[in-house]
């Protein structure tokens, strides 16, 4: 078995009784997704609440999966746990400066060959995701054109930055990202990085995360404005380069190939 987390979680994990690994597994707190039964196991997400100590409470996801893999380079036959991955990634990801979630803990083992993992992150308090109905089609906030605006400018700023390390989020759906009002600004925060991956042309990333973008909303749903707005706060650029436009022939080429097939 082998565990990970700060000495500050530990403790506070130790004060509700949830200091190891049998603990947290055997834990019975329902289910706040359903769990995903498919890679020849299963997956489930419990939202919990930590007292801390001195008083208040913090509330955060408690991931828990049973043989739900993933192949990689390193692993080619049997794979690692999809929690094992996404952990790793959260952690590039604070190493490297780029906005997500907390880690609180993450472990894994194998008990009779059945490899079991479970990775708890901090809840993003205060934060919205992109598939909430004020920032769809009519929302309270895709009516406001400077928030929509600041929004689209706050997220090409992370993408930007992102990608400029080659890494593509591969899944950037609007449920995957999260924001938060913050003065004048937003602050943007990106989830879910079990399928992040390291390319080895920031082009690749950039057409395939904005590709997704395209094809599933976030915030696009204003029309080709907001699409392109978009587009020049990425390339910052007031007016669209011949390269750009290339960038966005190639990326509305990929999503209408997409919806045909």
């Amino acid at each position: 078995m082998k565990e990970f987390n700060s000495n500050d979680w530990q403790k506070i994990l130790n004060d509700n009784d949830l200091g190891n690994f049998d603990a947290l597994w055997q834990l019975d707190a329902g289910w706040f997704e359903q769990p995903n039964q498919r890679r020849g196991g299963w997956s489930g997400v419990s939202k919990i609440k930590l007292a801390l100590p001195g008083g208040g409470e913090v509330w955060a996801f408690l991931k828990r999966q049973e043989n739900h893999l993933s192949k990689t380079l390193l692993h080619p036959i049997k794979g690692v746990s999809t929690f094992q991955k996404e952990y790793q990634n959260i952690l590039s990801f604070i190493k490297k400066g780029l906005p997500t979630v907390e880690p609180i803990y993450f472990g894994h083992r194998d008990l009779k060959g059945n490899l079991q993992a479970i990775l708890i992150t901090r809840e993003l308090e205060g934060y919205q995701s992109l598939s909430s109905s004020q920032f769809c089609r009519n929302g309270e906030i895709m009516n406001q054109k400077v928030e929509r605006i600041a929004i689209l400018r706050s997220l090409a700023a992370v993408m930007v930055k992102m990608h400029g390390f080659h890494l593509q989020h591969n899944c950037l759906y609007p449920k995957h990202v999260f924001v938060k009002k913050e003065d004048d600004r937003w602050d943007v925060r990106l989830i879910d990085l079990e399928q992040l991956k390291w390319r080895l042309f920031k082009r690749t990333s950039t057409l395939r995360d904005i590709g997704t973008m395209y094809r599933h909303g976030a915030l696009y749903e204003n029309g080709m404005f907001s699409q392109l707005l978009f587009l020049k706060f990425y390339r910052d650029e007031k007016k669209l380069s011949e390269a750009s436009k290339a960038i966005w022939r190639a990326v509305r080429k990929s999503a209408l190939s997409k919806t045909r097939g």
